[in-house]
């Protein structure tokens, strides 16, 4: 200490940050409570072997998502210009793995509905191709 020296020094106060510093911790507790809360109730469905309810639950994550990805490739704009800037660069990147992604959400989505169409057959007994290791 010495006489330049302030109580904020001390105590503590407010300082200009990056926002960044603020809104992660918030962001990173709402994912980690959201993630908990979600899996937990997808994991209990699974468990006490609620099916019809894991495949609705599932059903409405994979909704979500494909509607999600088809509105941002829907509103992908790359204009044609001779010259290819680093932002044209990056929106067709992003373009492509959203197209990525919604493909691999589409196969998901087929096995969901080959899984909802098993569960309505109302029958215990369930065959799957496997493979002998």
């Amino acid at each position: 200490m010495n006489q330049q020296s302030d109580s904020a020094d001390l105590l503590g106060g407010f300082k200009p940050v990056d926002l960044k510093f603020v809104v992660g911790p918030v962001r990173r507790e709402f994912e980690q409570n959201l993630t908990k809360k979600y899996l937990a109730n997808i994991a209990l469905c699974f468990n006490t072997q609620r099916w019809n309810d894991l495949v609705k639950l599932m059903n409405r994550s994979y909704q979500a998502a494909v509607t999600r990805l088809n509105k941002a490739l829907s509103e992908f704009n790359l204009e044609s210009s001779e010259k290819i800037t680093f932002e044209d660069e990056q929106k067709f990147n992003k373009k492509r793995r959203d197209e990525e992604f919604l493909a691999r959400w589409q196969a998901v989505g087929d096995k969901l509905e080959k899984l909802d169409l098993q569960l309505r057959q109302k029958t215990t007994l369930a065959f799957a191709y496997t493979k002998e290791a």
